[in-house]
Order: structure tokens, then sequence, then C-alpha cells
């Protein structure tokens, strides 16, 4: 196995956040950890629950050109040091968040030939993560039945329900993965929340 996570507490830079709240920003944590499993994995298929169609089509296809180049990722001893939302918007019934992830990780690029390390950031790394979610942001369907009909579902295998064929990751269900912002190209805007002093590290990129 190619992933290993040091399982931490979810955090938050903002010590006032009510509990609904806080649970949110676990909830984003887990997205975030099944996110990189999946794409360790080469595939993003586990993941894709929480992925908008487009955002996994990106993925999928960044994993594509990877390989193409021999290439593949390893990601070890990751821990989520912090966890905050940026910005909230609302346009109707459709709600978005933007959430900066600051993370602690050994991440390479393994040729797939050699097993030689072709690039390698040990450094701490952040990004900001859209994620967009329908409808009202006090209900939240489960991963294990369909929001839809009600069927008993691993939507962490495949985000359509075989019974009425409701699509997951819709964001109409849940909260899902929009688009992925590397901290130094998000513009922060007149945000209320702004870039920390300190300006960490971007991932390494194959």
């Amino acid at each position: 196995m190619r992933f290993h996570f040091i399982r931490g507490n979810a955090t938050s830079e903002n010590s006032e956040l009510d509990r609904e709240e806080l649970t949110r920003l676990q909830a984003f944590n887990a997205i975030f950890l099944d996110v990189q499993i999946a794409w360790v994995a080469g595939d993003m298929g586990s993941a894709a629950y929480a992925l908008s169609p487009a955002q996994y089509a990106s993925l999928q296809v960044g994993l594509a050109l990877m390989k193409a180049r021999y290439l593949r990722n390893e990601m070890k001893n990751v821990r989520i040091q912090s966890t905050r939302c940026v910005r909230k918007s609302q346009i109707r019934d459709w709600h978005e968040r933007d959430i900066v992830f600051k993370v602690k990780a050994e991440d390479r690029r393994i040729h797939l030939d050699t097993g030689n390390v072709v690039k390698e950031n040990l450094d701490e790394f952040s990004e900001v993560w859209t994620f967009i979610k329908q409808g009202s942001l006090h209900s939240d369907a489960d991963f294990n039945h369909c929001p839809n009909c009600g069927e008993a579902v691993e939507f962490k295998k495949s985000p359509l329900c075989p019974a009425c064929g409701v699509l997951r990751n819709s964001g109409q269900h849940g909260w899902v993965l929009s688009k992925i912002t590397q901290y130094n190209e998000y513009s922060f805007g007149s945000s209320a929340e702004s870039k920390d002093e300190a300006t960490p590290t971007t991932r390494a990129s194959a």
C-alpha cells in the first residue's frame, strides 16, 4: 500500500465554530483522505461518490497523463494539520464552500519502471478545495442508503444507485468536490479570511 494516514483530530483555525460547522469540516476531511487514497491507488472510482462528474473526469485524466509518463504517486504519513473555510456563498439553492487543507505528507512521484523517485515534497502544503451542495445545509444523505429510494447501497464503490439510478455525486444529496485550487493560485480577495502570514508550499507536481 502506497498511502498511509496518521489519524489525528479534525481541526479548524476558527475556535468559535458551532458543532454543525465542525461536523461539516470533519466530513470534508474524510472526503479529502478518500480522494488521496483513490489518487494513490490510480483510480478515482472509490472516491467518485464525493466528486462532481467534472472533477472526477479531470482527476482521471490527470492519472492517465501521469501513467503515460510512466509515473505513479506515493504518499506516506499524511496528516491534516488544519482545515478552515475561507469562503461561503449561495446562489439560489446551491451552496458553496472553499476549504483550505493544510497538510503534512511525504509526497513522491515514482518512475513505474525503475522505481526511482522523480520528484518529492516532504514539506507542508496547502490546497483550496471547493465543495458544492444543493438544498438544505442541515440534511446530508448517508453513504449506505440511496437518498431517493432508500435502497441499501455502498456509494463508496459506485455513486450510482443500482435500484433507481440516482447519482450520489450530483450535489443534490450531499457535499461534493467541484474544484481543487493550488493555494498560491487562489484569490482570497476581500474575504473575511486571509492568507496565512507564511505561505505554504504546494505539493509536488508530475
